[in-house]
C-alpha cells in the first residue's frame, strides 16, 4: 500500500513546482486517496483519508530536507 501511495504522489507532484505542492496540500491528499481508494477497491481492501495524509506528510518532510540540503 505503501508503494501504491508512494506512486499515486509522483503522478500528482511530477507537473508541479514544490511551492504549488506545499500550498494546495490538501487538493494533493484528495487526489492520491481518491487514486488509492479506486485501487484498493479492487482488492478488497478498505481505505481512510488519515492513512493517506500520515503517508504524505512523511513524503513531503523528506523532500523538503532534500531540498534544503541540496
Amino acid at each position: 500500500m505503501h508503494n501504491c501511495v508512494q506512486l499515486a504522489l509522483r503522478e500528482y507532484v511530477g507537473n508541479k513546482k514544490i511551492d504549488d505542492i506545499l500550498s494546495n496540500k490538501e487538493e494533493m491528499s484528495d487526489y492520491v486517496f481518491s487514486v488509492m481508494k479506486e485501487k484498493m477497491k479492487s482488492i478488497s481492501i478498505d481505505f481512510s483519508m488519515g492513512a493517506v495524509r500520515d503517508i504524505i506528510e512523511q513524503v513531503l518532510k523528506a523532500q523538503d530536507k532534500w531540498m534544503k540540503d541540496f
